[in-house]
């Protein structure tokens, strides 16, 4: 069995249930957030945005799960949204935000991808070692389907790292422009925990569409709930508590944008993809919910905005 095929036999985690405090004082965590996304823009301004994920890459073997637990969720969804989607022989993948390193890209061309892509606006990748990529190829050798296919992998590593993109190709643009990419070139968009943090999602979408081959398809996971440590624990709707115009002041590149699952999915339909659908991770519990729900700002105090959704993946096929 292909090792892509055979990453882990975990199933899908579908509408799980985040059990929050039963207890909420919401003027405590208004103010408390407040006071942390302030914190926070000053930290952004004198760091910069340095890490996508919680963990370094001294665990070897967590971040190789990692990357390969993406692949793996991605290519499940789209299995179960439509029969033969995950096939990703030949493809042209566009991976819009692709954190850390390009294990994921390396991945899928061992997939039978035929070039994979990648933008984002903060050049992460640069401090994956060497050490990681070995140990990823060590891990994919382990099938002998892929023995031959790590040597080609191997050789794109070390084109990409002497600027020479060609079938790994990562670009870096702090306006995140994908106009750079020609138009009706790809097969598959993807994208894990980044579209939240899009400074104009439907600026993306739309240039997405304008790529997209007839009969493209789309998956991504979108991470909906507050993602400052501490505040997230204890208030995981609180960035939905504030104005847009304090909201807005303390935001910096890489905040989240706000935006809930109804409002992408029409942003998909108004560009032309069709078949969406959206299907909930993780839910917040009731009585939390039912706490801080009307300390919400006005536009999330609605049903519509679902704002028990922390994590969704959504799906959609460009129409031909």
């Amino acid at each position: 069995m292909n090792t892509l095929s055979s990453i882990t036999n975990l199933p899908i985690d579908l509408g799980r249930t985040v059990e929050q405090p039963t207890y909420t004082n919401n003027r405590f965590n208004y103010i408390s957030g407040l006071m942390i996304m302030a914190l926070n823009k000053v930290r952004h301004k004198v760091q910069g945005y340095t890490s996508a994920r919680g963990f370094r890459f001294e665990d070897t073997d967590r971040v190789i799960n990692y990357d390969l637990r993406v692949v793996k969720r991605w290519m499940d969804y789209l299995e179960n949204y439509e029969s033969g989607a995950a096939n990703l022989e030949h493809k042209n993948i566009l991976e819009l935000g692709p954190g850390m390193d390009l294990g994921i890209g390396l991945i899928m061309l061992a997939g039978g991808a035929n070039k994979y892509n990648a933008l984002d606006v903060h050049n992460l990748v640069r401090n994956a070692p060497d050490s990681f990529y070995n140990a990823l190829f060590e891990y994919l050798e382990k099938d002998q389907l892929l023995k031959a296919e790590v040597e080609q992998l191997k050789v794109q590593l070390e084109a990409f790292n002497k600027k020479n993109n060609d079938r790994l190709n990562y670009l870096v643009r702090k306006d995140f422009d994908l106009s750079v990419f020609e138009e009706n070139s790809i097969d598959l968009f993807v994208s894990n925990s980044a579209f939240q943090q899009f400074d104009n999602p439907a600026k993306t979408i739309q240039q997405i569409s304008h790529l997209a081959r007839p009969g493209a398809y789309f998956v991504a996971l979108v991470d909906l709930k507050t993602h400052t440590r501490w505040i997230r624990e204890r208030d995981p709707l609180n960035i939905y508590r504030y104005p847009d115009f304090l909201y807005n002041a303390l935001k910096f590149k890489g905040s989240q944008n706000r935006v809930r699952p109804y409002e992408f999915k029409q942003m998909l339909n108004d560009n032309g993809w069709g078949n969406v659908k959206i299907e909930l991770r993780s839910k917040l519990d009731k009585k939390y919910l039912d706490a801080v729900q009307s300390s919400l700002l006005t536009r999330f105090d609605v049903t519509e905005a679902q704002m028990e959704a922390l994590t969704f993946v959504i799906c959609a096929k460009k129409n031909n």
